[in-house]
């Protein structure tokens, strides 16, 4: 399906999907560890798992501008539902305790907005974590499309290309 533009809704849904993914996996999961992080003596770097696809759906639902009310409705509906049926598979303990814990829902709510907004009015240490992590992964993901592709590792000159690359996509996302 094309709009006047000439871009394809699948183009548009699929813009929408990679950013909740990114508001969820940063402006929230790593927020979490980030804060988690304050209090220790020695900070520990988390390679954190893909969210559910709950929480990815919830994630779309805020960005796509639902109301804080819907938003509460639509978790206590789903965990509803899914505690009636008779699945097999589980919930993943950080999708329960936000579908469950109206603070911690309201919590992801916020978080996925601000990730949205730059994460311009969260604290330095925390920003400071989310960036980490995220030069982790885009230069992780980078470094491994050259091995599998060419079967090979990444030159220096290619390592400095890739970490100029990722800097650059982390600051076309987070504005501070």
């Amino acid at each position: 399906m094309e709009t006047k533009n000439n871009i394809s809704t699948s183009e548009i849904d699929k813009e929408l999907l990679d950013k909740v993914k990114l508001a969820v996996r940063y402006g929230y999961s790593y927020r979490k560890v980030a804060q988690a992080q304050f209090n220790k003596t020695s900070k520990i770097n988390y390679c954190i798992p893909e969210a559910s696809d709950i929480l990815i759906e919830l994630g779309s639902l805020i960005l796509s501008g639902v109301a804080w009310d819907s938003i509460k409705a639509i978790a206590k509906s789903i965990y509803s539902n899914y505690k009636k049926s008779n699945k097999t598979e589980k919930i993943d303990k950080e999708t329960e305790f936000v579908l469950v814990n109206e603070k911690e829902l309201y919590k992801f709510n916020e978080y996925i907005k601000e990730f949205e907004n730059g994460l311009s009015n969260i604290p330095e240490e925390e920003y400071k974590y989310i960036e980490e992590e995220m030069m982790a992964d885009f230069c992780s993901e980078m470094l491994s499309e050259i091995y599998i592709k060419e079967k090979r590792i990444a030159t220096t000159e290619e390592t400095i290309q890739i970490t100029k690359t990722a800097m650059i996509k982390i600051n076309k996302l987070i504005k501070r």
